[in-house]
């Protein structure tokens, strides 16, 4: 699978950033959470003066986004 092909509709997706002015986090469960108090994983930090932006590359038909982080 490559970033800029849809693997739902396999049509060319859009390049651009994902940005958040808060971190971007991965959960195992979708029970609905108040506050990140630890156990999820944190895939986006938290910004300290400028918002980070990891490429991305998304599908508007589908509504997939696909991004890589560090």
């Amino acid at each position: 699978m490559t970033l800029d092909t849809c693997p739902r509709c396999n049509e060319k997706m859009e390049k651009g950033y994902m940005y958040s002015p808060r971190q971007i986090m991965w959960s195992e469960d979708n029970k609905a959470k108040y506050a990140s108090l630890g156990g999820d994983e944190t895939l986006v930090g938290v910004p300290l003066i400028k918002l980070k932006k990891v490429d991305a590359h998304r599908c508007k038909t589908c509504k997939i986004v696909n991004f890589m982080y560090d």
